[in-house]
């Protein structure tokens, strides 16, 4: 499984390119000094996900501020219609299974207590399930989620 954290200002479009970017293949030069002797060997690193999941934490960022907190971070709401459905990733292809929902308690902080639900998807059509209610709940794909998570799958 890889786990990536995705910062980003409300916009969701970049995040396949995003993801490919984080499993290229690096080379480089080694330039590793020991004495007078400077390796020049070619290093390489290679990063795989997992053939099977990635999951992706959403971080709606604000404004250009380095100090800015991921405590106090804005949640991020979409429409579900609006999410990446489909990732090729290295020739995987992935498919958008599901969305962690988060509302945050009185603090309003990321890491405060809330309560989390799920919101997935079962064929075309999107369900909310939230252990506070006996039934899951048929949603609309124009429906606006508190997205914290993605979930996707082979």
């Amino acid at each position: 499984m890889i786990y990536l954290t995705y910062n980003t200002y409300g916009d969701l479009s970049d995040l396949p390119k995003f993801i490919q970017g984080r499993v290229m293949r690096e080379s480089s030069v080694c330039g590793s000094v020991e004495g007078n002797y400077s390796c020049q060997k070619t290093k390489i690193i290679t990063t795989s996900i997992s053939n099977k999941h990635i999951i992706v934490e959403l971080i709606k960022w604000e404004g250009d501020d380095i100090n800015y907190s991921m405590q106090t971070s804005p949640q991020f709401n979409i429409k579900l219609e609006d999410i990446p459905q489909i990732i090729v990733c290295s020739n995987e292809t992935m498919e958008l299974r599901g969305i962690g929902c988060y509302r945050p308690g009185l603090s309003c902080l990321r890491m405060a207590v809330g309560h989390y639900c799920a919101v997935c998807k079962r064929g075309n059509s999107w369900e909310l399930f939230d252990d506070m209610k006996k039934h899951s709940t048929q949603m609309k794909s124009t429906t606006i989620v508190l997205c914290e998570y993605l979930v996707y799958t082979i």
